[in-house]
């Protein structure tokens, strides 16, 4: 097997990823005291301070940073895996839209959360729907994008929706990946309507969703891996 040799670093937008990062810290700073007041705690003491006394201030300060910041970090682990660099080398231009869309969705949420603790509490009350509508359809309009993203990815452990089965079939892998494109889109669709009629479904209907998506991919993929042994077998 030919060794792939390419830098860590361009396994990923670096220069997208520091430009996010800023931004949501930048977010972060002003939300801060905001977030302090909400939570009656003195600004004057520090964030650590405040952390003791109401820890749900790191959702909505830090949250948002930590996990992107750890998505990153994963990916860059990932890159160092030899059985997956040439999948990632041969997927770089469909990653990086990925990661193009994560970093919009999580600046997006980044000014959300600010929103969340600048605005007086009775309007945050009064239009608690609309922000509830607006954050499930961004957050299904981006599963949406992923899902029509994932399906054209090479086969690799974190290109797309892998499992034992289709990592070991190309076969597998490209009938389980369009199933998986097709069902979630399927899914979002559903969901966004559900936006509009019991926005408090619709999340964790996505959440179901995604589940049962996977579980399609599974039982997909064992089905074209097995059907493909035993055709190899009878030959």
């Amino acid at each position: 097997m030919t060794e792939i040799k390419f830098k860590i670093s361009q396994s990923q937008p670096m220069k997208v990823h520091a430009v996010a990062v800023a931004f949501m810290l930048i977010v972060s700073y002003f939300a801060y005291p905001y977030a302090a007041a909400k939570l009656e705690c003195d600004v004057a003491l520090g964030l650590i301070s405040c952390f003791g006394h109401d820890p749900s201030i790191f959702v909505y300060v830090a949250a948002l940073p930590t996990v992107y910041v750890a998505v990153i970090l994963l990916g860059l682990l990932v890159a160092k895996k030899e059985p997956h660099k040439e999948a990632m080398v041969k997927n770089l231009k469909k990653t990086n839209t990925r990661y193009y869309m994560l970093a919009a969705f999580y600046c997006g949420m980044s000014i959300f959360m600010f929103f969340s603790v600048y605005l007086p509490e009775d309007f945050m009350d009064e239009h608690q729907g609309k922000f509830q509508l607006f954050v499930s359809i961004a957050t299904i309009l981006f599963i949406f994008f992923v899902a029509n993203v994932a399906p054209k990815m090479n086969r690799s452990l974190f290109s797309g929706w892998a499992c034992r089965w289709n990592l070991k079939s190309e076969l597998a892998w490209e009938k389980s990946q369009r199933f998986a494109g097709f069902a979630l889109t399927i899914v979002c669709v559903i969901c966004l309507i559900i936006s509009f009629t019991a926005v408090n479904w619709a999340i964790p209907a996505l959440a179901l969703g995604i589940g049962l998506n996977y579980i399609g991919v599974l039982i997909v993929s064992r089905h074209v891996y097995k059907k493909e042994l035993s055709q190899k077998l009878n030959n």
